[in-house]
C-alpha cells in the first residue's frame, strides 16, 4: 500500500515538473504570428520586443513626414480646393499611420504600416489622390516613397542576411488588390482579412504577465504622442472646416453677398452707437474667455489623468494577482515535491533499519551457534583428557600374606 502511494506521488511529482517546463519554454518563445510564412524566422536576429521598441520609435519620423509633406503642398498653393486636400491628407494620415505602429503584434505593425505606406503610393499616384491634389500629388507621393525606403530599411536591419524582398513583395501585391476608393481613414488595414487568423487565440500565465506590462508601456508611449498631436489634430479640424465654408462659396455667390454685407455694415453704423455697451460687455467677456478654456482645458485634463491613473491601476491589480497566482502555484509544487522527498527519505530510512536488524540477528544466530560448537568442543576435550587421565591414577594392589 505505502509502495503504491509512493510511486503516485513520484508521478504526480514528474508530471507538476513537467507542466511547468512547458509553460516556461512556451512564456520565453515570442509568437511571431505571420512573419513566418513571409520570412524566415531563423534569419530574424532580433525578438520580439526589440522590434517593438524599434516600430514604435517610428511613429514620430512617420508622421512627421507625412505633416511636413502636406504643409509644404499646401503653402505652395493658392487653391483652395488643394490646400483642403492637403490638410485633410494630414488629418487622416496621421492617425492612421499612429494606429499601424501601436498595433499589439510587432510584426503585425510593421507589415501594416508598410501596406499604408504602398496604399498611400498608389493613392497620389493613380487614385483619387491625384485627381484632389493635382501636381501636387507627385510631393505626396515621394513623401510616401521615401517613408517606404525607410520602413524597408528598419525591416532589413532587423534579419541577419538584409533580404526582405519575399515580404514586400507581398505587401506591394496586398496593397494593390486593396487599393484606397475613398478617404484614407477608410482605407482597409491587413489585420482585417489576412492576419488575425494567423495570431494565437489565448496566451499562457507567463505570455499574459509578460504582455500586461508591454501593454502599459505602449499605453505610455501611446499617451506621449497623442499630448504632442491632439493640439495639432484640433487646429486642423478647424482649418478644414474654415477651408470648407470658404469652398463652398462660389465666385457667382461671393458678389451678392458682399453687397449686401455692404448694405449691412452701413445700417450697422447706425446701430453702433446704440449697440456699444452690448459690445463692451462682449469684449470683457472675451477678455476673460482664456481663463474659461484655460478652466476647461484643466477639467479635461484631470478626467483624463484620473481615467488613466484608474486604468494603470486596474493594470496593476492584474499583473499583481498574476504575480500571486504564479507565486501560490510555485510554493504548492514546491511543498508537494518536498513532501514527497520527505516521505521518500523517511521510507528509506526504515527500510535500512529493517535490513540492520536483519543482519545483527542474523550474525548474533551465528555467533550464538558458534558459542555452542566451541563449549561442546571444550567438553569433549575435557571429557577426553579425564578418560586419559583415570587409567594412570589406579595403582597396582600388594597382596598381604600371613
Amino acid at each position: 500500500m505505502r509502495d503504491c502511494r509512493s510511486r503516485k506521488s513520484r508521478r504526480l511529482v514528474v508530471v507538476i515538473g513537467l507542466m511547468i517546463f512547458v509553460a516556461g519554454c512556451r512564456s520565453a518563445s515570442p509568437r511571431t504570428g505571420q512573419i513566418g510564412v513571409l520570412h524566415d524566422p531563423d534569419d530574424v536576429k532580433v525578438n520580439r520586443e526589440q522590434l517593438r521598441l524599434r516600430v514604435r520609435s517610428l511613429v514620430g519620423p512617420m508622421t512627421g513626414r507625412m505633416e511636413s509633406a502636406a504643409d509644404e503642398i499646401a503653402a505652395s498653393t493658392s487653391s483652395q480646393t488643394v490646400r483642403l486636400a492637403a490638410l485633410e491628407w494630414k488629418i487622416d494620415a496621421v492617425p492612421a499611420m499612429r494606429d499601424s505602429l501601436f498595433q499589439p503584434d510587432p510584426y503585425v505593425a510593421l507589415i501594416d504600416a508598410w501596406v499604408l505606406l504602398y496604399q498611400m503610393s498608389d493613392y497620389f499616384e493613380r487614385g483619387p489622390g491625384k485627381t484632389r491634389l493635382g501636381p501636387a500629388s507627385a510631393l505626396a507621393a515621394i513623401a510616401s516613397r521615401a517613408s517606404e525606403d525607410h520602413l524597408t530599411g528598419v525591416a532589413a536591419s532587423a534579419t541577419t542576411s538584409g533580404d526582405v524582398s519575399k515580404v514586400r513583395e507581398f505587401v506591394r501585391t496586398w496593397a494593390s488588390e486593396h487599393p484606397i476608393t475613398g478617404t484614407i481613414a477608410a482605407r482597409q488595414p491587413i489585420l482585417s482579412i489576412d492576419v488575425e487568423n494567423a495570431l494565437e487565440n489565448s496566451l499562457t500565465v507567463g505570455q499574459a504577465a509578460a504582455e500586461v506590462a508591454i501593454s502599459l508601456d505602449d499605453l505610455n508611449r501611446r499617451l506621449e504622442v497623442y499630448s504632442g498631436q491632439l493640439v495639432r489634430q484640433a487646429r486642423w479640424e478647424l482649418e478644414r472646416q474654415t477651408l470648407g465654408l470658404l469652398d463652398d462659396l462660389s465666385a457667382k455667390e461671393a458678389i451678392p453677398l458682399a453687397e449686401r454685407a455692404v448694405t449691412s455694415a452701413e445700417q450697422a453704423a447706425a446701430e453702433l452707437h446704440r449697440l456699444t455697451p452690448a459690445v463692451e460687455g462682449a469684449a470683457r467677456t472675451a477678455e476673460h474667455a482664456a481663463d474659461i478654456v484655460a478652466t476647461e482645458r484643466r477639467a479635461a485634463v484631470t478626467a483624463i489623468a484620473a481615467d488613466l491613473a484608474g486604468t494603470i491601476g486596474f493594470a496593476q491589480s492584474e499583473r499583481l494577482a498574476v504575480l500571486e497566482y504564479l507565486t501560490l502555484e510555485r510554493k504548492t509544487a514546491i511543498d508537494d515535491l518536498r513532501k514527497t522527498i520527505t516521505e521518500e527519505h523517511e521510507a528509506v530510512v526504515r527500510d535500512t533499519e529493517k535490513v540492520a536488524v536483519r543482519l545483527v540477528d542474523h550474525a548474533m544466530n551465528r555467533l550464538e551457534r558458534l558459542v555452542l560448537q566451541v563449549v561442546a568442543l571444550l567438553l569433549v576435550a575435557v571429557v577426553a583428557a579425564l578418560l586419559m587421565m583415570h587409567p594412570f591414577s589406579r595403582r597396582p594392589q600388594t597382596s598381604v600374606r600371613p
